[in-house]
């Protein structure tokens, strides 16, 4: 079963910011945890810089690396769901998050993201490092206005797959 949860409009560092929906080793239900603000903060910072297909020119992207945040709550599964507040849902591979840099950005050029611009979460990829980051797959995983991260085993729950993006070693067809 996929959870829709919107977090509360941010307003100080104990505001939930994110919902991180999974199930853990020896569990029989997935479980919904909150994260704050200050939670978010509190995860070693990384720097981007990169170019968007939505902004013009290089900016510096600050945020915790994603595989670090999704750690903390060692879920299973081969595949996160990433939902953000206007709509938007894609499915991404987990093993994104282990070979690249994405971060969980919450600021840009030094300044935190808001809902009207991008935020408060955007992920983030490391794009003008890495060619293999310029693809059309890749731009439709830079999910802005982030509210919602479940992460789910493909193989289990065909319902919730729609990875139209996905590489093809996950594929879902």
């Amino acid at each position: 079963m996929l959870f829709t949860v919107v977090p509360a409009q941010a307003e100080n560092s104990d505001d939930v910011v994110l919902t991180f929906v999974g199930q853990k080793a020896g569990e029989n239900e997935a479980q919904v945890y909150t994260m704050s603000y200050a939670e978010l903060y509190a995860f070693p910072e990384q720097r981007i810089q990169t170019s968007t297909q939505v902004t013009y020119g290089s900016h510096i992207f600050s945020g915790p690396l994603i595989r670090n945040v999704l750690d903390r709550y060692n879920f299973e599964g081969d595949t996160v769901r990433l939902e953000a507040l206007n709509g938007y849902i894609v499915d991404v591979p987990l093993s994104d998050f282990r070979r690249f840099d994405a971060i969980f950005a919450h600021s840009m050029s030094g300044l935190r993201l808001s809902v009207r611009h991008f935020g408060p979460v955007w992920v983030v990829y490391p794009r003008d490092s890495m060619k293999e980051l310029q693809d059309i797959r890749y731009d439709m995983r830079w999910v802005w206005q982030l509210r919602t991260v479940v992460v789910y085993d493909s193989q289990l729950n065909r319902n919730l797959s729609n990875c139209d993006y996905c590489d093809e070693e996950i594929s879902h067809g």
